[in-house]
């Protein structure tokens, strides 16, 4: 296990999660001063059923070394997905720890859909639903909405924004967004559309969970998602999406 420059032992622990949706939790014992851990600590999973194990469906294993105040820093984190667990020797995996400067938080999931109407002007989406939110308050609860955002060459231009749903990890709202779009910009050049899951606190007030991008500099299923909806007008396109919160991590 790599130690960091100046502190040539380390005081690691795990944290793992059950994703997407990061519905279970479990924290091993911080062991002090060592380069080579020993935990030989047990975590049971419970009523998992076949319709747990999609093909996304992984356990991911964060490794923490404890810093002084109470601080941690991100060692690395590895993930095996649930389908290959079955294929183990002994049932005994070795993970790469990967380290990273930005850790991508699996947030949940958001459905959305797109359509463009280059003729009217429009950009039209649906806010449809969102599964797998994770509970942010220390009661277990999680207050949802959506934010949309448009911003054209980095600035906004235009927001809306669902109801909120009230303790739900699963919400549903069919919300239509409508935003005007300038004609003499028919491929939408410099546009970036934001969907930001939100959480509504009545005593602290809004909390961002995590986002989903659509645009030009989109990647992956959000970018192809995009193709879709610029190369059929007036055609509705429907995907879901992963919630992402990026976090900056300490070198």
């Amino acid at each position: 296990m790599p130690a960091c420059s100046q502190q040539p032992l380390l005081n690691p622990s795990v944290k793992g999660f059950l994703t997407p949706g990061r519905t279970v939790k479990f924290h091993t014992k911080t062991v002090y001063k060592t380069k080579n851990p020993v935990f030989l600590e047990k975590f049971t999973i419970k009523e998992l059923s076949s319709v747990d194990f999609t093909d996304d469906a992984a356990l991911e294993f964060q490794m923490y070394s404890a810093e002084a105040r109470g601080r941690r820093h991100l060692l690395g984190v590895g993930t095996i997905l649930l389908k290959e667990i079955d294929q183990l020797t002994d049932g005994k995996a070795n993970l790469t720890l990967m380290p990273q400067t930005v850790l991508r938080l699996h947030q949940g999931d958001l459905r959305i859909s797109g359509c463009y109407q280059p003729v009217a002007g429009k950009m039209v989406f649906n806010v449809i639903e969102a599964k797998h939110i994770p509970k942010v308050t220390l009661v277990g609860t999680v207050n949802p909405y959506i934010k949309v955002e448009m911003y054209v060459n980095g600035l906004r231009e235009a927001k809306h924004k669902t109801k909120v749903r009230q303790n739900m990890t699963e919400p549903a709202w069919h919300h239509q967004c409508v935003f005007d779009i300038n004609r003499e910009n028919p491929k939408l050049l410099g546009h970036m559309f934001v969907f930001t899951v939100m959480h509504k606190d009545m005593m602290t007030g809004a909390h961002r969970i995590g986002k989903v991008e659509l645009g030009w500099y989109s990647h992956g299923e959000q970018l192809r998602h995009w193709y879709e909806i610029m190369e059929h007008p007036h055609r509705p396109a429907d995907y879901w999406h992963p919630v992402i919160k990026e976090s900056k991590l300490n070198s």
